[in-house]
């Protein structure tokens, strides 16, 4: 799935979803970034 295929799915989600998704790819970000960083952690 590319992302032209992905935005326009994820504008017809609701607003508590979206913020889901947006977690999911800040933690992945941040795994990318940073592998030592612990999930929860301060």
């Amino acid at each position: 799935m590319t992302t032209a295929d992905l935005f326009p799915r994820l504008r017809e989600l609701p607003r508590a979803e979206k913020l889901k998704v947006m977690q999911f790819l800040i933690a992945e970000l941040a795994k990318e970034e940073e592998p030592t960083l612990q999930a929860g952690a301060t």
